[in-house]
């Protein structure tokens, strides 16, 4: 198969520590994400092409998602009264 370079940016996750998956099908990397973006860390959505290459329309869409997402989780965990964000010290260790 030929993509024509058309990739998606990984660089992002990967920094962060977001595991990477092999898409056979498209012959990429791409990171490996929940059906709201949500990866293994902590805090961290990937929407867009940092995900997976799908057009603007469905990054808009992959944004939207992660953002209500996001809110959602965020209001719960105040009301519950957890820790939403991880320190900075989490995050290098």
């Amino acid at each position: 198969m030929l993509h024509q370079g058309l990739i998606p940016q990984t660089q992002m996750a990967q920094l962060l520590g977001c595991p990477l998956g092999w898409n056979g099908a498209k012959q990429c990397w791409q990171a490996q994400v929940g059906v709201a973006g949500e990866t293994s860390i902590s805090g961290l959505q990937v929407a867009g092409d940092g995900g997976a290459i799908g057009g603007a329309y469905l990054a808009q869409l992959e944004g939207r998602i992660a953002g209500i997402t996001r809110v959602h989780s965020t209001e719960k965990n105040a009301v519950l009264g957890n820790e939403i964000y991880p320190s900075v010290a989490t995050l290098e260790g």
